[in-house]
């Protein structure tokens, strides 16, 4: 079970406890106020800061959602196209113009991300099991999956 308790601003702990063990892990995460200009690479070093179950698709996502330069990204900060939550924590804000969810700046829209992840995800054990969840739930698209893999396949080859 993972729950997220935000203790300060840009601050966060994750508490994780596999449900049939005693073991207990404690990951921090802290997102710098200097949030610095977006670029792929400072994109890449944010994802490591997170224990994702598959990074490359997560990076296929943001690829695919907003390309790194959608109006999207550029009027919100939303790298992954995301909406607001309403039954998750999350970092959004409410976009008046929008049903997308907008983010102070682009770190937070990476966070969020993991906040979906451990909120809907964390019982997924298997890269399959991923991409079909992602498919039937985060997308509208009936070929997302596919376009994911395409996007990992040709990351794999440059």
């Amino acid at each position: 079970m993972r729950k997220l308790i935000k203790l300060l601003p840009f601050l966060f702990l994750i508490f994780s406890c596999a449900e049939k063990e005693v073991k207990k892990e404690i990951k921090i995460v802290i997102i710098e106020k200097d949030v610095g200009e977006f670029s792929e690479e400072n994109f890449h070093k944010e994802l490591d800061k997170f224990n994702w179950k598959f990074k490359d698709v997560v990076y296929a996502q943001a690829k695919l959602e907003s390309d790194f330069n959608s109006e999207n990204f550029k009027l919100r900060n939303n790298l992954f196209g995301m909406k607001v939550a309403k039954s998750r924590l999350t970092t959004a804000k409410e976009s008046k113009k929008s049903a997308h969810a907008r983010y102070d700046d682009w770190k937070l829209s990476i966070v969020d991300r993991a906040l979906f992840e451990s909120a809907f995800m964390r019982k997924i054990k298997t890269r399959e099991q991923y991409l079909d969840y992602l498919s039937e739930n985060y997308a509208g698209d009936k070929n997302y999956k596919k376009k994911l893999l395409k996007i990992i396949e040709d990351a794999n080859k440059g």
